[in-house]
């Protein structure tokens, strides 16, 4: 669990720099960790980064440290040649949007379907979405206020992700904007 480990981070932090934590303690917690992001964790991932490292170099880490690094950087610079070219590619082709983020916007489209908007305020962009249909489990699923103007959704994906989630996406059909 997250908290526990967030507890002994800021003991020690708090030993060495007891000024430190009295600084943190002044920011609400929800803005600055996920323990206390209300359970919105989804989509994130804890990576612990010698093991994301480890995953990488798999077939190299017993090799000695000029060879070592010798093929890291083989393997980045590999890496952002490729990424150059496929994004040279994708403005040529005035392509908006990355493959992954057009297929997530595709997939919250079609659940934007299952959306509908109860309320709305068009004077402060604020609307109540409902979700009518749990295609699995036949219910009602809840209300998420969605505030266009300030780019949020109870929901929190696009706080997270800053990209549109189906409530967001009806409520700007409902308008007629684009998102």
């Amino acid at each position: 669990m997250i908290q526990p480990q967030f507890f002994c981070h800021y003991r020690v932090l708090q030993e060495d720099n007891p000024h430190s934590t009295a600084w943190f303690d002044q920011i609400p917690r929800e803005q600055w960790t996920l323990a206390w992001d209300d359970k919105k964790w989804w989509g994130h991932m804890t990576a612990n980064l010698a093991e994301s490292l480890n995953l990488v170099l798999k077939k190299i880490q017993n090799f000695p440290i000029t060879a070592l690094v010798r093929a890291t950087y083989d393997k980045l610079n590999k890496y952002f040649v490729d990424r150059r070219t496929q994004a040279n590619a994708m403005i040529a082709s005035k392509q908006v949007y990355t493959l992954i983020v057009a297929k997530f916007i595709t997939e919250e489209e079609t659940k934007s379907n299952t959306h509908f908007v109860q309320q709305f305020d068009r004077q402060r962009f604020q609307f109540q979405v409902e979700k009518i249909v749990n295609t699995r489990e036949r219910h009602r699923m809840g209300k998420f206020i969605v505030r266009l103007d300030q780019r949020t959704c109870d929901y929190g994906k696009p706080q997270k992700l800053h990209m549109p989630c189906g409530h967001v996406i009806v409520a700007c059909k409902h308008i007629n904007i684009d998102y």
